[in-house]
C-alpha cells in the first residue's frame, strides 16, 4: 500500500481485517457505462438468498472502494478516522455480508490493478470498454488494458463473466486463467437473449436462455436495448451462485433503474424525459441517440424529439472528433438539439449541418432558462451527460 496516506493505510488494514473475518464472496464489476446498472441487476437477481452489500460508488479510488466494502455510503464525506468509527457501528448493527459487490471503473491508470491485488475477488463481471479519461489513458486500447488487469489477476478457481457483445471484453477470455462464462444480447453465449422486442407501452419483452433453461422476461423499466446486458449479467451470476432462476427473473422484472442511468420520467409541460445524465462516454451517448430514434419511429404519440447533450470532458485529442460525431447523429435523430459546454460547440455545428434546429449554451444553468419555455406537451427529450445539473433543467 505504498503511496497511500497514513489514514488510507489504516483504513485499508481495516478493510482487509473485515474481509478476512467474514470471508464474503467478493464480486468485482469492471467496466464503464454498464457498471452501475449491472451492479443493481446482480443484487436484484440474488435477492434475499444472500446478504448482499453493494453500495453506490462514484469512482474506483482507494477510499471510495474501502467505503463500499465496509458498507459506508459514498455520499458521506468523512475523515478516515470517522470512517473507521462508522464502519464499526455498521458492523455491529447490520448482518454480516455473504456477498460484496465492488465497482471497478478505469478512473486512473493502475487503480483497477491495485484493487484486484488488494482484495480476494472470487468473481469479476466485465461489462464494457468505452472512451473515458483519455487524458490519462490516451486511447481505448489502454482503457481496455486497465480493465483487463481485473480478469488476468483472477486465480484459476475464480469465476470470470464476460459480455461477449463487447469486442474488447471478449478478448479477455484468451488472457485469463479463471473459469469463464459469458452473456450476450445479440450472439452466442451461455446466457443470451434469444428474442427481445420493444413493447408499445415501453420496455422490452422476450426470451432468455440461461444455460439449458429458457425464461420469459418482461422488463418494462428499460429504455435502451443496451440495458439488456445488465439483466443478462444478473442472470448469469444468479445461475453461477445457485440462485433459483425463476425467482431471479421475477425480481429483475421489478428492478428500479438507478436515477440518471437512462430512466423514463415525466418532465415539465408533460414532456417525456429520457434521463441519462450519468452518461460519461460518447459510445453510450450514441446508443442513447439510437434509442431516441427507435422510440420516435415506433409510432409513438411524441410531438417532437429533442436531444440535450452535455460536453464530455477527458477525451483529450479525441474530443473534437467525438463531439462532431455526436452532433452528426443528433442532427439526424432529433428535431431540436441542445449542446451544453464549450466543447459542445462542434456538436451543435454538426447538428445544424444535419438539418436540426440546434442551440448552444455555455452552462446547464443557461440551458435551464431556455428549455422549460421551449419544451412542448408530448415532446420526447433525451438528456445525455452533465449529471444532476442537466437532470434538473426539466
Amino acid at each position: 500500500m505504498r503511496g497511500l496516506s497514513l489514514g488510507d493505510r489504516v483504513l485499508w488494514r481495516r478493510v482487509k481485517d473485515y474481509v478476512a473475518k467474514y470471508q464474503p464472496f467478493l464480486i468485482g464489476v469492471a467496466g464503464v457505462s454498464q457498471v452501475e446498472l449491472t451492479r443493481h441487476a446482480i443484487r436484484s437477481a440474488l435477492g434475499e438468498d444472500r446478504a448482499v452489500v453493494a453500495p453506490r460508488q462514484q469512482r474506483s479510488g482507494h477510499r471510495s472502494v474501502a467505503k463500499g466494502v465496509l458498507g459506508v455510503a459514498e455520499t458521506e464525506n468523512l475523515s478516515w478516522w470517522q470512517l473507521l468509527g462508522r464502519s464499526l457501528v455498521t458492523e455491529t448493527l447490520e448482518k454480516e455480508p455473504d456477498t460484496i459487490i465492488v465497482s471497478l471503473y478505469p478512473h486512473r491508470p493502475g487503480q483497477v490493478d491495485w484493487l484486484i491485488q488488494q482484495l480476494p475477488f472470487q468473481m469479476v463481471v466485465a461489462t464494457d470498454v468505452q472512451s473515458v479519461h483519455l487524458d490519462y489513458f490516451h486511447d481505448l486500447t489502454t482503457v481496455a488494458h486497465e480493465l483487463m488487469s481485473a480478469a488476468v489477476a483472477l486465480p484459476a478457481e475464480a469465476l470470470l463473466v464476460l459480455n461477449n457483445d463487447d469486442p474488447f471484453v471478449s478478448e479477455m477470455a484468451s488472457k485469463a486463467a479463471a473459469q469463464q462464462f459469458s452473456y450476450s444480447a445479440s450472439g452466442q453465449a451461455e446466457v443470451m437473449a434469444e428474442r427481445f422486442d420493444r413493447r408499445p407501452r415501453g420496455g422490452f419483452a422476450g426470451e432468455v436462455r440461461v444455460h439449458a433453461k429458457s425464461l420469459e422476461l418482461h422488463l418494462p423499466q428499460l429504455v435502451g436495448r443496451w440495458q439488456l446486458h445488465a439483466m443478462l449479467a444478473g442472470l448469469q451470476v444468479a445461475h453461477l451462485l445457485g440462485t433459483d432462476l425463476t425467482a431471479a427473473a421475477r425480481r429483475l422484472q421489478n428492478l428500479v433503474v438507478p436515477s440518471r442511468h437512462l430512466v423514463k420520467r415525466q418532465g415539465q409541460r408533460q414532456a417525456t424525459i429520457y434521463d441519462h445524465t450519468a452518461a460519461v462516454a460518447p459510445e453510450v451517448m450514441l446508443a442513447d441517440l439510437a434509442t431516441l430514434r427507435a422510440l420516435s419511429s415506433q409510432g409513438s404519440d411524441h410531438q417532437r424529439t429533442i436531444a440535450v447533450i452535455n460536453e464530455l470532458p477527458g477525451l483529450a485529442g479525441m474530443s473534437d472528433r467525438w463531439h462532431r460525431r455526436l452532433g452528426q447523429q443528433a442532427g439526424q435523430t432529433a428535431q431540436i438539439v441542445v449542446g451544453i459546454g464549450r466543447q459542445a460547440r462542434a456538436l451543435v455545428a454538426e447538428a445544424i449541418e444535419g438539418g436540426a434546429d440546434a442551440h448552444h449554451f455555455d452552462t446547464a444553468a443557461e440551458a435551464g432558462k431556455w428549455l422549460p419555455e421551449s419544451v412542448q406537451r408530448d415532446d420526447a427529450v433525451l438528456l445525455a451527460g452533465g449529471g444532476a445539473a442537466v437532470s434538473d433543467v426539466l
